[in-house]
């Protein structure tokens, strides 16, 4: 009768059966591709993400987290901000549920929330930002950019007084500490002192923004011109073209301090260069050569409606200069010299109160 094999053999054959087996080595983490390799296998710009990322993560069902070393910006045709950690969902030609990238459009900065491109694929990338789709130059986009710490004084535009008037200016993060400004002016034979102040907090866009104030004091009062019954009349006596109001004035009141509010027949709009749109109520304060304090009116600048804050005739240049908070834009004074049929409807574009 052949002997019964000990246990403790058949364990040793079998480590050593185990230990024969060739085992395949596992990636390393060097060995991955870069998140630059991965965005193009998706059909989409390597340069979407700046050169500042650190790790990211990829699930199957095309969920990411990308993590950069720090908030930064880059200019592209729009300025770009991109927060340290952003998220969304990849597939083939597109980002969806995107979150951390913000796009500047004037003064304010807008949440992306979705990036495709054309497929077949074409020179354009899309930019969704709300029910908003901006179509940019993809080759912009297709290497890797350096990302910037803070912002250069020409990326925060040029500041222009707006006569005693205070707006909120959203931005992206804390870049602004404080900032102050004085200066005299002088329009028309009036001196004006203004007094500029920018101040912000840590918090982030649409959580107590940073605010920006301006006021402008006259130090000398213009003419003590007396009320007349029409205030298209009214507006060349102080200087101003009569054709800044439409046609459809129902009434005004003018107090001594300047202070005016008119009343339309119904809001609409006037096709100038830019389509401009009246509320039923306008308010601001006159004084000789310009309006300020403005609300009731607003013009539409690319695809955003702006409210107007201030006007100003220029009698050197015969330009009229409209005010969107801290950002200023000249137009022709005789476009302006005869009184404008105001429309129900406009053309194009849909009506700002609704946006």
């Amino acid at each position: 009768m052949a002997p019964k094999p000990k246990p403790l053999l058949g364990f040793a054959l079998f480590l050593l059966l185990f230990i024969s087996i060739p085992i395949t080595p596992s990636l390393s983490l060097s060995d991955a591709p870069t998140v630059f390799e991965i965005l193009p296998k998706f059909g989409l710009p390597s340069g979407l993400l700046p050169d500042c990322v650190t790790d990211y993560s990829l699930s199957d069902d095309g969920r990411f987290v990308v993590h950069l070393d720090r908030t930064c910006y880059v200019e592209f045709d729009y300025l770009v901000y991109y927060e340290k950690t952003i998220t969304g969902k990849l597939s083939y030609g597109s980002i969806t549920n995107l979150k951390g990238i913000q796009v500047q459009r004037l003064l304010f900065w807008f949440d992306v929330d979705e990036i495709k491109v054309d497929l077949p694929p074409s020179n354009n990338i899309y930019f969704q930002v709300g029910f908003i789709n901006k179509k940019l130059d993809v080759n912009q986009f297709k290497t890797v950019h350096s990302c910037r710490d803070g912002l250069s004084a020409s990326s925060l535009g040029t500041w222009k007084p707006v006569i005693e008037h205070s707006i909120f200016f959203p931005c992206p993060s804390s870049f602004f500490h404080s900032l102050s400004v004085s200066q005299e002016l002088c329009v028309d034979g009036i001196i004006h002192r203004s007094d500029l102040s920018v101040s912000s907090t840590s918090h982030r866009f649409l959580t107590n923004p940073p605010s920006l104030s301006l006021h402008v004091t006259p130090i000398r009062s213009s003419t003590g011109l007396q009320p007349v019954a029409d205030i298209h009349d009214l507006l060349p006596n102080y200087g101003l073209p009569k054709g800044l109001l439409p046609n459809n004035v129902k009434s005004f009141t003018l107090s001594d301090d300047g202070n005016f509010e008119i009343e339309l027949e119904s809001p609409c709009y006037v096709q100038f260069e830019q389509l401009v749109y009246y509320k039923t109520k306008i308010k601001g304060k006159l004084s000789y050569g310009s309006v300020s304090d403005v609300s009731g009116i607003q013009a539409k600048k690319l695809f955003l409606w702006v409210s107007v804050t201030g006007i100003r005739a220029d009698k050197d240049s015969d330009m009229v200069e409209f005010y969107v908070g801290a950002l200023s834009e000249k137009l022709p004074a005789k476009q302006f010299d005869h009184i404008p049929v105001c429309k129900s409807k406009a053309c194009q574009g849909s009506n700002p109160e609704s946006m």
